[in-house]
């Protein structure tokens, strides 16, 4: 077993700050993100590169064909919250997951850029199509959970638009949120007699 490219930012982070506004500017150029949790083997990296025209952005790259990158964003847990980030996809046909996490794990706002060029949104845990997106193209997402303390509901937008004809409903009921999850492959269940919520 080889040793990985670079070894995991150590401490693994449980808790995270009240506001979080990341500036990947401040980061070092092929080195994992600060403040993030990342899971990155080594022919699936997650790290901060420079990108043509738009600074330093953090990158999941993914040529494993048995494993993922993840990178995961912990915040304040909050009931209600709005999380903004914009993401470019460099290609339509390979998935990437996208998760608002509970603190123990849930996953309450599932969202996907799958493998053939769609946008998903998991409503009661039944994908919902939310259109197409472009290879190259920057995406602006927008997501409120729980709006004005609504109950387990969420809402996406994507460059302003509304993927969902109505806010969604939780697929995991959570008391609240605290993550923000990337992932370049399916959800691995795991766990016998009960759940390994990680």
């Amino acid at each position: 077993v080889g040793e990985p490219d670079f070894p995991t930012p150590e401490p693994i982070r449980a808790a995270g700050e009240p506001a979080v506004a990341d500036d990947f500017e401040a980061m070092g150029v092929g080195e994992p993100p600060s403040r993030w949790n990342v899971y990155s083997p080594s022919w699936a990296p997650v790290r901060v590169v420079a990108s043509d025209g738009d600074g330093r952005v953090l990158e999941l790259r993914d040529e494993e064909p048995y494993d993922y990158a993840r990178a995961q964003r912990v915040f304040a847990e909050r009931r209600s919250v709005r999380v903004r980030f914009r993401l470019r996809p460099l290609q339509a046909s390979a998935p990437l997951e996208i998760d608002v996490l509970g603190a123990r794990g849930e996953r309450p706002v599932r969202l996907a850029l799958t493998a053939r060029g769609r946008v998903a949104a998991c409503h009661e845990g039944v994908w919902q199509d939310g259109g197409t997106y472009e290879a190259g193209r920057w995406i602006a997402f927008e997501i409120d959970v729980n709006r004005g303390n609504s109950s387990d509901r969420f809402e996406v937008q994507l460059d302003g638009r509304s993927i969902l004809s109505r806010p969604g409903v939780f697929t995991d009921p959570a008391a609240g949120v605290a993550r923000l999850s990337f992932r370049t492959g399916p959800y691995r269940h795991r766990g016998s007699g009960g759940e390994d919520l990680l």
